[in-house]
């Protein structure tokens, strides 16, 4: 049985497959959570004793394998806050986040939403300007037949996969609930879009990872970031969707407490907390507005639409719409 859980015990759904083995409980003090506190899960869960635990891999998560008096195994993931504790060492993250986040903004992408297909052969190189295909989504999500021209394409697109979702229900009354948030959250983003007046500028290609997140990002001790894994979700999109806050420091949209399913794998057990986080964000701010102006233009033109963006793309259940219809209420407030 595979199970994820926090360093408190706390259940994240999802799976990992075991690697090599090492054995903690002949050295706990490399034990990055509360080892009795996991052993106690654990009998729980099973309703056996724990017999042994081994480590099998540590990374972004630690792996461990139990086993119990009655000769079961648990293969069990340890999420590993991936936010820093000192505040310099937080401090130093952002900044080496900035400076990620800017080299991307910089480079020449295609015109277009989508995902980089190919890349067109030149005389001088083996692969030289990048080639666009339909945006490549996790498995089980609709994926998109063509490459979008324009930004309010792209969102038509998003509404219209999410009307015909059984993620917000099944039923005609659950059905019709969620059509009217929908409807809303579409005039909106309109406005929204035409309201900033989005130049060329804001509205050029830039590349995202989709998924820059803590489980994907590698620090080291002093809090820089020194390596970003999983990239098959990339996507080319507006600078004013792909200009945006670390998501661990974020606390709006799908990221606010406030309307996050506590059972979803996109729960926020990994994010810094709220105070620290603002301060956090009040860094960024000032780091990019220095070093380039044009980022902080789109990071604050595009606010709204990437929460839009988030609430359109989760495939988490949302019955009728009533969690976004309540981050929509609280965001007009």
């Amino acid at each position: 049985m595979f199970v994820l859980w926090d360093a408190d015990g706390n259940e994240i759904r999802d799976e990992y497959p075991p690697v090599d083995p090492l054995d903690i409980l002949r050295n706990p003090e490399n034990a990055a959570f509360n080892l009795d506190t996991i052993i106690g899960r654990l009998k729980e869960l099973g309703g056996s004793d724990i017999v042994a635990l081994h480590q099998l891999a540590q990374n972004h998560y630690i792996v461990l394998d139990a086993s119990t008096k009655d000769g079961r195994h648990y293969i069990v993931r340890i999420a590993r806050n991936s936010v820093t504790s000192s505040t310099s060492a937080r401090i130093s993250n952002i900044r080496s986040y900035v400076r990620i986040a800017l080299d991307f903004f910089r480079i020449n992408a295609p015109d277009g939403i989508g995902s980089i297909s190919s890349f067109k052969s030149t005389a001088n190189a083996r692969s030289g300007e990048p080639i666009l295909g339909p945006y490549i989504l996790p498995s089980g999500l609709h994926t998109p037949s063509n490459v979008f021209e324009s930004i309010e394409e792209y969102f038509r697109w998003l509404i219209s996969v999410k009307k015909t979702s059984t993620t917000v229900g099944t039923t005609k009354p659950d059905l019709d609930e969620a059509q009217v948030t929908l409807k809303k959250l579409e005039n909106l983003i309109s406005e929204s879009v035409s309201g900033y007046r989005y130049d060329a500028e804001l509205l050029r290609g830039v590349p995202s990872h989709q998924d820059f997140s803590g489980h994907n990002v590698f620090i080291n001790g002093e809090g820089l970031i020194t390596s970003v894994i999983d990239w098959e979700f990339h996507m080319v999109k507006p600078a004013v969707l792909a200009a945006d806050y670390p998501a661990w420091i974020r606390y709006n949209g799908t990221a606010d407490p406030r309307f996050v399913d506590k059972t979803s794998q996109f729960s926020s057990y990994w994010m810094a907390g709220p105070l620290d986080a603002k301060r956090l964000r009040q860094e960024y701010d000032a780091v990019v507005k220095k070093e380039d102006p044009e980022y902080h233009r789109a990071l604050k033109a595009g606010t709204f639409c990437r929460m839009a963006e988030e609430w359109l793309l989760s495939d988490v259940v949302d019955i009728g719409c009533r969690r976004m219809k309540a981050w929509l209420e609280n965001s007009l407030e």
